[in-house]
């Protein structure tokens, strides 16, 4: 296709340790991306009659113009943070909390009808632009436990328990 896009973040990595089973990590990307259509949709720029492809009817106000579909892109989420704590608990014991923070992603405001008798249905609503809209932010808490067993000199057995989204 004719698309295009931009990307553009900066990310801050912060890391303390106190032995070497007791830290802190922290990171944050900020970042923006914009493009004229974030997947391959086929003929999206298509010089067929009905402008449409192989997802149904094209969303580009002008198919035969890319530039009129740029906005935010699908996968532009301008804030993830994460804080990792580890510390021991006991001789054989570790575990780590993480917290991680994702701004929402962007979505666009459709109406699923055909609004104006070109036959095609999702319509963007008047007013609006292609992903100018957020979903809520997300946020997920996360629990390691790690205990290590030793088997001989040379080696050891590590068990793992990972507790995803314990908040949920």
């Amino acid at each position: 296709t004719d698309g295009y896009g931009f990307y553009r973040g900066v990310s801050l990595t912060a890391k303390k340790t106190w032995n070497d089973r007791t830290g802190l990590i922290a990171n944050a990307t900020w970042s923006r991306s914009q493009d004229t259509g974030s997947f391959e949709r086929g003929t999206y720029t298509s010089a067929s009659t009905d402008f449409t492809s192989e997802l149904g009817a094209s969303q580009t106000p002008n198919p035969q113009d890319p530039a009129s579909n740029f906005g935010y892109g699908d996968s532009d989420r301008r804030l993830v943070a994460n804080l990792v704590f580890y510390f021991p608990l006991g001789q054989n014991l570790d575990v780590a909390i993480r917290g991680l923070y994702q701004s929402g992603l962007p979505y666009t405001a459709y109406y699923s009808n055909d609004l104006n008798g070109d036959n095609m249905a999702n319509h963007i609503l008047a007013g609006q632009s292609r992903n100018d809209q957020r979903q809520p932010s997300y946020q997920q808490f996360d629990v390691r436990v790690t205990r290590a067993f030793k088997l001989t000199k040379r080696f050891q057995l590590e068990a793992i328990l990972d507790i995803y989204n314990i908040l949920n």
